[in-house]
């Protein structure tokens, strides 16, 4: 069994992050912080707990997971704080237990009244290191797969008006990521500065200019810098136009790029319940775009998403938000529940009663030293009523890299293995078998292949993932549930492949 000593280094960083957090928070607010605690005891029995396909084990697995979370706001300060460690303890393979963390942390602070402002963020989330093995959606089945990382942004900002109605902002935002026993911190730097007219006029126009540093541990530094000019018209109260012309230089490392970009793109809002907005450009890479439809009514929320552009991993960890069901929820409670922090309560209150999951599949994020271009699709929807609910999701991702090295240098699995394509589903059902008592049905699937052209150097091409998931939950209190589970996981790779069948039992408490 590992020592004590050992859990307690796991889950220091994300501690004492926390910790910090709270009391700058305590000290700088002038109102009362809110906080939240809940405990959430797991014990799961599992016929294959090392994920094998030809040596499976038997265990019987305790996790133990305390959230934490705190926010508040007023005077100076804007904060949110969320720790939520899990212990995990087997009966029989005491080697294996461990400490995971996972922390969610940020704040604003107002430097200067209305000019200066300072953002500040730190995530600890498990991710994995390659597509091609075991990537179990379970914390507590083992993994040597499973990393925990470790990311810090820093983004101090000034913005304000000139001549009383122009509006301005410099930003620069900066992050450092770096994952446990993997070599290579990654670290990345972007200035930016805007100068926008006011919107309400019926042409309106603005400028952008950018640097972006990237520098991996283990790998040369990229940059990339973009200047920009934007122009616009209001063709009516729910609709805007708008096209723009710039110039942009990169140097990612064997590839050099510098010339024009253009674009154009619209806002339309045709109900107050449905938003339509879309982004096209021409870069270096080729097209890249954004667009994004919501709609919801009383009972129900859809959305649609589109996305292409250059990424990092820092980037992509610090832009994470809430699990889709999480999301949908919240979009059809928005009429019901005005107040932001009730409504969050809302939802968490239903996802416990319910056993509702935070996420139907999706593209997972895996420690990397590269900057991508990701392509992705994204398609939601939601309908929650008096006695079901019911869930969707489908999703498409692409991942190139545009940081390719010479073979001869090549560092990681990423610098090797430079293209992915991931598509998949999910789907949730919920029913209300008594006013206390919910099932709850969930199927995943995705898919996961390699389009790298370094077949030699390659080293997994295809894998395919599919958990199912059946559940009842009933309500002791108005605090506290149980859950009973099933769960039957499938995992098929050229690396490795694996069954696993598991029964969980759940005690859910709020304090």
């Amino acid at each position: 069994m590992r020592s004590s000593d050992t859990v307690l280094r796991r889950l220091a960083p994300a501690a004492l992050l926390t910790l910090v957090g709270v009391a700058f928070g305590r000290g700088a607010l002038s109102g009362e912080p809110q906080f939240d605690a809940t405990l959430t005891s797991e014990l799961t029995f599992t016929d294959n707990a090392t994920l094998s396909s030809t040596d499976e084990e038997a265990d019987l697995i305790l996790r133990l997971r305390p959230r934490i979370r705190a926010s508040g706001q007023g005077g100076r300060t804007t904060w949110s704080i969320g720790y939520a460690p899990s212990l995990v303890f087997y009966a029989l393979n005491g080697d294996r237990n461990n400490a995971q963390s996972n922390l969610n942390a940020f704040g604003t602070l107002e430097a200067v009244d209305n000019w200066l402002y300072i953002d500040g963020r730190a995530t600890v989330l498990q991710t994995f290191e390659n597509p091609f093995l075991p990537t179990p959606s379970d914390p507590t089945l083992a993994t040597d797969n499973r990393k925990e990382t470790y990311t810090l942004g820093l983004s101090p900002y000034i913005r304000g008006e000139l001549f009383g109605e122009y509006r301005y902002l410099i930003r620069n935002d900066n992050s450092y990521s770096n994952a446990q026993n993997v070599a290579g911190d990654v670290l990345t730097s972007q200035l930016f500065g805007t100068i926008d007219s006011p919107v309400q006029r019926h042409f309106f126009w603005g400028a952008d200019a950018s640097y972006d540093y990237t520098k991996f541990e283990s790998r040369q530094s990229f940059s990339a810098q973009l200047v920009r000019a934007r122009a616009g018209m209001v063709v009516t109260p729910e609709l805007s136009l708008r096209a723009s012309g710039g110039y942009e230089w990169n140097d990612y490392g064997l590839s050099d790029y510098s010339g024009s970009i253009y674009g154009t793109g619209f806002d339309w809002r045709p109900t107050p319940r449905t938003n339509i907005a879309a982004n096209w450009e021409e870069r270096f890479f080729g097209p890249s775009y954004q667009a994004n439809f919501t709609h919801r009514t009383r009972l129900t929320s859809w959305s649609l998403s589109g996305y292409r552009n250059t990424e990092t991993y820092n980037n992509a960890l610090l832009r994470l938000t809430p699990g889709e069901t999480r999301q949908s929820l919240d979009q059809i409670l928005t009429s019901r529940i005005t107040d932001p922090l009730q409504r969050e309560a809302a939802i968490d209150l239903f996802m416990s009663e319910t056993g509702l999951p935070e996420f139907l599949g999706g593209a997972l994020f895996f420690y990397n030293q590269n900057i991508f271009l990701i392509e992705r699709a994204d398609a939601r929807f939601g309908i929650l009523g008096v006695r079901n609910s019911l869930f969707l999701r489908a999703f498409y991702e692409e991942s190139e890299s545009i940081t390719v090295e010479d073979e001869s240098v090549a560092t990681d699995l990423f610098s090797r293995n430079t293209h992915f394509r991931t598509r998949g589903a999910g789907a949730a059902f919920t029913h209300e078998l008594t006013p206390r008592t919910s099932l709850t049905l969930s199927l995943d699937r995705s898919y996961t292949r390699s389009l790298s052209q370094q077949l030699e150097l390659v080293t997994g091409r295809d894998a395919t993932q599919t958990i199912a998931r059946a559940s009842v939950t009933h309500s002791l209190s108005p605090k506290t549930n149980i859950t009973g589970r099933l769960r039957l996981a499938r995992y098929d790779s050229d690396l490795s492949s694996y069954d696993e069948h598991a029964i969980q039992a759940l005690i859910f408490h709020r304090f």
